[in-house]
């Protein structure tokens, strides 16, 4: 073989010349592509004729043209030199690759070796900013790619083949958060996933359809939309009954977990299915794992925050039993775990019996898991009727500390929480004194200072609330004077109009 043994110059006339065949081209592919290829070598084949004819076999008629070309361009991809080359020339390779893929007259091989060299073309690449990118990828993450891969998952027969298309999406995915987000807004755009996820026949491309669908829904806030085929029933079925199997690899329940936590909220045949004691045992399992990540215990708690909105009180009894672990983790979470579990305890804060049925439940239910004793000072006798008591489960103490990290959401969903021991049936007095005891006064102005600006609104709310208590600190409250001043010069509107009336009352009550 001439470039084998050197001759480079040679093949590359011959390959190149006008009067070779399709057939001599292909004979050619095929002794190249079984040949150790060294550095010096590919170096010589950098050559834009080569490559381009090369390029053209992929999209010819004869299947062996393809099956040679593909081969050879798998094997020089290899090389950083002939890569580059590949992927930067004119008549690239990635359409001419996506071309075949889409062929539903590709052989299977064809097909496949299609797929590998896209999967090692998306692996390799780094971290894409399209808009910094070459137009040359463009195509392989842009909408209307994605669209028509999407699609292919229903019509791949072979599993192997549909557990690279399912591979490529994930790599696409996850090198480029553009590349998902208008899948958020088409009810329909994921049903070939959840086609795969509930009724695929292999194991493993029900897997990567799971990952597919974990990794859309890590990468974006808002709920996942629900396609209209399969059932939506079935859907949630399929990820509870992962979430519940213990005989599963850890990975695959913390995604069901973390899907279950984007779950569309406000409908009631999904939160029947999701609020089950099977469902919250799985969840509190996975919060105790003992070689836990911060992701895995952040999809548990995500996944329990879904499962406590719009929730009927017996599953909200369930889950107030987790009320030592939730308090403990507003100290030890990550920023995200603090948020969901503060979101979770304001659920259940605000939670209490509306009914005499109810309240003989909740009594019961107090007296065989709470063990509270007597009232505490904030909610006085009607603690009773209140499902958990933020302040008897000493959360108070946490939920100030947390006010004052730097993560805006966790933060203000502990203002959030903390906003429910004003309640009408509270005593504002004792709330008030309750947070000050924690230090209160300290962090919030601190947030009020130097916090983002939704988190200083709530900031400024609290304090307008506790400030006239008689333990606040003499110098915290010269402090929030000078702050409330500073704010006159706010940009903020609405913020500079509420720190000036709550000035004016403080300079009449110190004046």
């Amino acid at each position: 073989m001439m470039v084998n043994a050197g001759y480079c110059i040679p093949f590359l006339e011959q390959f190149n010349a006008h009067g070779s065949s399709e057939e001599d081209r292909v004979s050619m592919l095929k002794e190249l592509a079984e040949i150790p290829l060294n550095e010096t070598a590919a170096n010589n084949l950098e050559n834009e004729s080569f490559i381009g004819t090369l390029t053209k076999m992929l999209s010819c008629n004869s299947h062996s043209s393809k099956s040679a070309s593909l081969k050879c361009i798998k094997k020089m991809l290899a090389f950083e030199g002939l890569r580059t080359r590949f992927l930067m020339n004119e008549r690239t390779t990635i359409p001419a690759l996506l071309s075949l893929l889409k062929d539903d007259t590709a052989e299977q091989q064809c097909t496949h070796d299609a797929l590998e060299l896209l999967l090692s073309v998306a692996q390799t690449s780094q971290n894409l900013e399209l808009d910094n990118e070459p137009a040359v990828f463009h195509e392989l993450f842009s909408r209307d790619n994605i669209q028509e891969l999407l699609e292919k998952i229903k019509t791949f027969a072979n599993p192997k083949n549909k557990i690279l298309l399912l591979q490529l999406l994930l790599e696409l995915f996850q090198k480029s958060d553009a590349s998902g987000e208008w899948i958020l807004f088409e009810s329909n755009a994921m049903s070939p996933l959840f086609s795969a996820l509930v009724a695929d026949e292999n194991s493993e491309v029900r897997m990567y359809a799971l990952k597919v669908l974990y990794r859309i829904a890590r990468q974006h806030s808002t709920d996942i939309p629900l396609p209209t085929f399969p059932t939506k029933e079935s859907i949630v079925s399929s990820f509870v009954a992962i979430l519940t199997d213990g005989n599963r690899k850890i990975e695959a329940i913390s995604a069901a977990a973390g899907i279950i936590g984007h779950l569309p909220t406000g409908d009631q045949s999904i939160d029947e299915i999701l609020q089950t004691s099977n469902v919250l045992k799985a969840l509190e399992d996975l919060m105790s794992y003992e070689n836990r990540s911060n992701e895995l215990q952040e999809n548990a708690l995500g996944a329990l925050l879904r499962c406590t909105k719009h929730s009927k009180l017996e599953f909200l009894i369930q889950v107030s039993k987790l009320l030592p672990t939730l308090v403990q983790l507003l100290s030890t979470g990550s920023p995200l775990a603090k948020k969901c579990t503060a979101l979770i305890l304001d659920n259940l804060a605000q939670s209490q019996a509306s009914s005499s049925s109810s309240f003989q439940r909740l009594s019961l239910h107090r007296k065989a898991w709470m063990k509270r004793g007597a009232a505490c000072s904030v909610h006085g006798s009607g603690c009773a009727q209140r499902l958990v008591c933020l302040v008897t489960a000493k959360a108070v103490q946490p939920l100030v500390d947390m006010v004052g990290i730097m993560d805006s959401g966790a933060s203000e969903a502990a203002f959030s929480v903390l906003d429910t021991l004003f309640g009408t049936d509270c005593d504002s007095n004792a709330t008030s004194a309750a947070i000050l005891e924690s230090r209160g006064a300290w962090q919030i102005l601190d947030v009020l200072e130097r916090g983002a600006l939704p988190v200083r609104f709530r900031a400024l709310d609290l304090l307008g609330k506790i400030y006239n208590h008689p333990s606040f600190p003499s110098d915290k409250l010269k402090r929030f004077e000078g702050v409330l001043f500073s704010l006159q010069n706010s940009s903020e509107a609405e913020l500079k109009s509420k720190a000036k009336v709550l000035l004016i009352e403080l300079v009449s009550k110190t004046s």
